[in-house]
């Protein structure tokens, strides 16, 4: 008699210890969690992902959802132990090596985040952000073709993870597109970015392509202008452009910006036709610049003319030039060339393609003998992300900004592989205003390219505002003291840069 009340009480303290365990796993809360992350919440997100851990050390879908938030938050570091937790506690689960290819996708190693999505897909997993995760490597990588086979395998797992939606109707046609994201919101998913100032102003121009070329698709030369800020001081270069039929204006030649970016005293000057309001971030710490989008129906630079071109316009004089910038990605239709040195801007054709497009007229990378010399770089957007080591690092993704006046390193970046230390006399400014924290680095050598550039001592700052966009770690930047010396041949098309010194 006594024996089995011992056991009883035995089982029953079993029992009660055991409480949290058995009530530990609460899938209503990790749905809670999603649909903040989907609604942007990240921070709520967390802290619901982080009881349930608490309750369940090894809950595979609290790590999932933890994981994705803290990247949301660029929190990296973070995110990354809490995936090498998760490796650990389940080594043969595909959810932790699908997390973990997140956090190396993040930190802009892209080789190790492809083989970590194929083993959480070889491990049996069911895993769409593994799937779409594959499609954005190969979309960086100009394989648009089969990123889009990609996307939509991740799509057909999960439909309503907002990252998956957002790059499955991407590749949509415009009315496909809009469709799509009047289901989507009216299922009542939230979407966090769905009334951006981009969606709302794409919106607002249904009548046509944007950026639709009127001009003959053949060769052309345009000359550039030195932009001086005081007599002596050439701060980059200047291509002359005409908005609406107007006297050309001197818009400052970016690589690192996408369309045309106007001073408010430009904008009117040209007649551009507000459409909505807008937010325009860049480097600097003191938050976004008010503005707006607007609509310009001629852009005409040199011979080459374009139609139904959405700019965005600064309120507030913020802009590096008195008129604005103007993104070398305008040109993206053509083979560009940009030799600062003879201040010269080359636009060809590119190369016709042999394979054939989906049925939404994408393509894969096409390699020509026109561009077997040139180097495969990242793009994303804009931005043209070019492998480059940092002394003995590494490869590690550099922007390619004649924007940019001087090279920049990620302060943390330049941690790993050189001395840093504070610098109060230099100061560092973009669209956002100035950066509070600067820093100087040692020694250092970049190799990118087929270059090497010894930098005696480059300028540090905190990156994470510039790797958010893209979605991977922005290591620094190529400027214009370092591009004036070269010529630079752009293939935005299938993501192909070659770099050669200027004569």
């Amino acid at each position: 008699m006594v024996t089995k009340k011992l056991l009883f009480l035995r089982a029953w303290c079993v029992l009660l210890c055991c409480a949290p365990a058995l009530a530990q796993y609460n899938p209503d809360r990790i749905g809670e969690a999603k649909s903040l992350y989907q609604s942007g919440k990240y921070g709520e997100a967390i802290d619901i992902c982080r009881s349930v851990l608490t309750q369940s050390p090894a809950s595979m879908p609290a790590y999932s959802c933890l994981v994705t938030s803290l990247l949301r938050r660029d929190d990296v570091t973070e995110a990354a132990q809490a995936a090498r937790r998760a490796l650990e506690l389940a080594p043969q689960s595909p959810v932790p090596h699908d997390l973990l290819g997140e956090v190396y996708y993040r930190q802009g190693k892209l080789t190790e985040a492809q083989a970590e999505y194929k083993n959480a897909l070889a491990l049996g997993g069911a895993l769409a952000r593994a799937w779409w995760g594959l499609g954005r490597i190969a979309a960086a990588s100009s394989m648009h073709k089969t990123a889009a086979k990609l996307y939509e395998s991740a799509f057909q797992l999960d439909p309503k993870d907002p990252d998956i939606f957002r790059s499955y109707s991407s590749g949509l046609g415009k009315k496909e597109r809009s469709a799509a994201l009047e289901k989507y919101l009216g299922a009542g998913i939230p979407l966090a970015e769905a009334n951006s100032p981009e969606v709302v102003a794409e919106g607002a121009h249904t009548d046509g392509k944007m950026w639709e070329l009127l001009s003959p698709y053949q060769k052309t030369e345009v000359g550039l202008e030195n932009i001086y800020h005081s007599a002596h001081f050439i701060a980059g270069v200047g291509l002359p452009v005409s908005l609406n039929g107007g006297k050309p204006l001197v818009l400052l030649l970016d690589t690192g910006a996408s369309g045309i970016l106007l001073t408010q005293k430009a904008a009117e000057r040209a007649g551009v036709k507000r459409v909505s309001a807008a937010e325009i971030s860049g480097i600097g710490d003191q938050g976004p610049v008010k503005g707006y989008w607007g609509l310009v129906e001629k852009v005409r630079v040199g011979n080459v003319e374009f139609r139904n071109c959405p700019v965005e316009v600064a309120e507030q004089n913020s802009v590096a030039d008195d008129n604005g910038v103007i993104g070398a990605d305008v040109f993206r239709e053509f083979l560009v060339t940009i030799d600062i040195h003879r201040l010269n801007l080359r636009l060809a054709p590119l190369p016709k393609r042999e394979a054939e497009p989906d049925a939404q007229g994408r393509y894969d990378r096409t390699f020509s003998p026109d561009t077997k010399d040139f180097d495969r770089v990242f793009r994303y957007g804009h931005m043209l992300l070019i492998p480059t080591r940092v002394n003995k690092s590494e490869p590690l993704l550099f922007l390619l900004d004649t924007g940019a006046f001087v090279n920049y390193i990620d302060q943390d970046v330049a941690r790993s592989w050189t001395s840093v230390q504070k610098e109060s006399s230099v100061q560092a400014r973009g669209i956002s205003g100035k950066v509070k924290q600067v820093y100087v680095t040692g020694v250092v050598m970049l190799n990118f390219g087929g270059f090497r550039q010894p930098n005696l001592g480059m300028v540090a700052i905190d990156m994470a505002s510039m790797s958010r966009h893209p979605g991977v770690e922005v290591a620094g930047i190529l400027g214009y003291t370092l591009l004036r010396e070269l010529v630079i041949a752009i293939d935005y098309r299938d993501g192909l840069v070659k770099f050669t010194r200027s004569e």
